[in-house]
């Protein structure tokens, strides 16, 4: 029963957010969080209706997916975070996410946006070097009718060169613009040189779960920007 009252808490979210304006969601299944705890083998030992073989483990989000568009109709965007390879023995493999993608995407996904790793394998969630995702991403584009897209961007010449090769569909940012919030601006006017570019410190992820909000070691207007007339005219 409660399980199922967790569902109907997604699609009420997505309803809100609907309601709200937005033009979609996108439903976190990576990186070890609750929908990936029930997806995964390694954490997964249920044998009831939500666990034992590779349908029943997925039978939580695929009711999320189901339950929520059927609230919120076919114009509105519903995507998927999951983690290419959680790269940790006994999880999910890169083969068993290429067998789930479909699935998911039939169940009305829009678009998937791949992650790797899970919280027992941190340095695939928080990679020292950007593009390591991108072989997940270009075996999963392969069984996706949807777009793919990929993150761990942080020079606009890789994420051009990945897409102008079709490995992916669209990219993704998170530290880098944390480090530097004009990242696709100054990359769309050739800006290039003028980025200020995450080192992979990770002291926005150390500050965060230190409880001091988020931190950057190049950016030191983050967590103030609202007195930067730049970000937030007066």
């Amino acid at each position: 029963d409660e399980v199922e009252r967790f569902e109907d808490l997604f699609v009420a979210a997505a309803r809100i957010v609907k309601n709200a304006g937005f033009s979609g969601i996108e439903i976190h299944g990576a990186h070890g969080y609750l929908l990936a705890q029930f997806v995964s083998p390694l954490s997964n030992k249920r044998d009831d209706e939500y666990g034992g073989d590779f349908f029943k483990r997925l039978r939580l989000p695929i009711n999320i997916i189901r339950k929520t568009r059927q609230a919120v109709g076919d114009d509105f965007l519903i995507g998927y975070r999951i983690s290419g390879d959680e790269h940790t023995e006994g999880g999910l493999t890169l083969q068993d996410t290429l067998k789930i993608v479909p699935v998911l995407i039939d169940q009305g996904v829009d678009f998937i946006h791949l992650s790797s790793g899970w919280n027992g394998a941190l340095r695939w969630m928080f990679p020292e070097q950007e593009g390591v995702i991108l072989k997940e991403a270009q075996e999963v584009k392969k069984v996706s009718k949807v777009p793919v897209i990929c993150p761990n961007f942080h020079d606009p010449g890789t994420a051009e060169t990945a897409l102008g090769e079709g490995l992916v569909d669209m990219v993704s940012l998170s530290r880098g613009l944390i480090a530097d919030p004009m990242w696709a601006l100054k990359a769309k006017e050739g800006r290039v040189s003028e980025i200020k570019k995450c080192i992979f410190c990770y002291r926005c992820i150390i500050s965060f779960g230190a409880g001091i909000g988020t931190k950057c070691s190049v950016n030191p207007e983050v967590g103030w920007e609202r007195f930067n007339r730049e970000y937030h005219p007066i």
